[in-house]
């Protein structure tokens, strides 16, 4: 570690001000005395060695996607080593680093016993998240979404199921799928065969074949001829639902997807839409072409592993405005605190008992999906 200097000093948030103030005070003193240093060069000095101290990152790597527009004398430590240091004798990657913005890129600046100050930040940590959990659950009342309109209870991503479910006061979710004329329809399989009298993929299918099947019949006879709606006139019979959970599959372009985004702000789900996306399939990218439409709509993570989850991660507390659907496999207490702790969403899907709602209760997740409402009352 050539050229640090280990020190065990402790420095809260005003002490970290203080040391700022007196290189100022200091280096005014100097120009006082010396009259040759300019005041350019005086305050050259001074911003060279302010800091601005940012929270810990678990490792340097996480530096630039946790502060994408560091200003110059931001401060940040590392908490541990990085995956593969040391790479060479020069790797400053360690845990206990403290970097530096200069204006253009991270400096290693000095280096710290990270042991205690990561003792200390994980028990905080750990306190926090109970106090919180402890505070959900004292209160709950989950949040529920209605899986494909209720898709054990009626035709799922049906205009029927949509407006029953709306009913009840639910939030919604549904699947979008384009057809081969590119016509936005409510489908979750890629092909049509499970849920109408029909057969082929919506993709290689045009819409004028589509809105002819029948997709109430194999549910039950009674609920014969029901059609696939388009997202339009489905959007356009829930209008005033709460919240809507869109799933959206196959969508290939950037002009596809803004033309969604833009059919859901027309019918008022803008801030109380959830806009879930494989965060595996151009997730970057997808955000950046949704916030060209709107600030306000929640960006979603669909989520089957926790692959998809550490993936997600970075990207929504980089948007600010992040949710997650996620299945129960995924639904443990950890990934829901760091959740919480960066403002993001965390749905699960699919509870299928009022023994589940309870358990995951007692963990604090308050947002539930599931097929059949009337197996999770509260």
């Amino acid at each position: 570690m050539a050229g640090f200097k280990p020190i065990s000093t402790k420095w809260d948030r005003e002490n970290r001000n203080e040391h700022n103030r007196m290189f100022e005070e200091l280096y005014k003193g100097i120009g006082g005395v010396v009259g040759t240093i300019t005041e350019e060069t005086i305050k050259k000095i001074i911003d060279s060695a302010k800091l601005n101290w940012l929270d810990f990152v678990d490792v340097y790597e996480d530096i630039d996607s946790t502060y994408p527009n560091p200003i110059a004398g931001d401060a940040v430590m590392s908490r541990n080593d990085s995956a593969d240091y040391p790479i060479n004798a020069d790797d400053k990657r360690q845990g206990g680093t403290v970097w530096r913005f200069n204006g253009s890129k991270w400096e290693p600046i000095q280096s710290f016993d990270a042991s205690a100050i990561n003792n200390v930040a994980d028990t905080l940590t750990e306190q926090v998240d109970k106090t919180q959990a402890t505070v959900v659950n004292a209160n709950f009342e989950p949040e529920i979404i209605a899986h494909r309109g209720f898709g054990r209870l009626y035709p799922e991503n049906t205009i029927y199921s949509g407006v029953k479910s709306a009913e009840t006061g639910a939030a919604i979710e549904f699947d979008v799928r384009l057809t081969k004329d590119r016509v936005p329809i409510l489908m979750h399989d890629a092909s049509v065969d499970r849920t109408t009298n029909g057969t082929g993929n919506v993709s290689d299918l045009l819409y004028s074949e589509i809105r002819g099947l029948d997709a109430g019949s194999s549910f039950s006879s009674r609920f014969a001829g029901l059609k696939i709606p388009t997202l339009e006139d489905y959007l356009s019979a829930i209008q005033g639902t709460k919240r809507v959970y869109v799933d959206l599959k196959g969508i290939e372009t950037p002009d596809e997807l803004k033309n969604i985004v833009t059919m859901l702000m027309k019918y008022g789900f803008d801030h109380n839409c959830i806009l879930q996306l494989d965060p595996m399939d151009n997730f970057a990218e997808n955000i950046k072409t949704i916030r060209q439409v709107s600030s306000r709509m929640i960006i979603g993570a669909s989520c089957g592993n926790q692959e998809k989850v550490d993936a997600a991660f970075p990207l929504l507390i980089k948007d600010g405005k992040g949710a997650f659907s996620a299945n129960k496999g995924t639904a443990t207490e950890a990934n829901l605190m760091r959740a919480r702790r960066n403002n993001i969403d965390y749905a699960i899907s699919i509870i299928y008992s009022q023994q589940e709602v309870s358990r995951y209760a007692r963990i604090g997740f308050t947002k539930l999906m599931t097929d059949d409402i009337t197996e999770v009352q509260y």
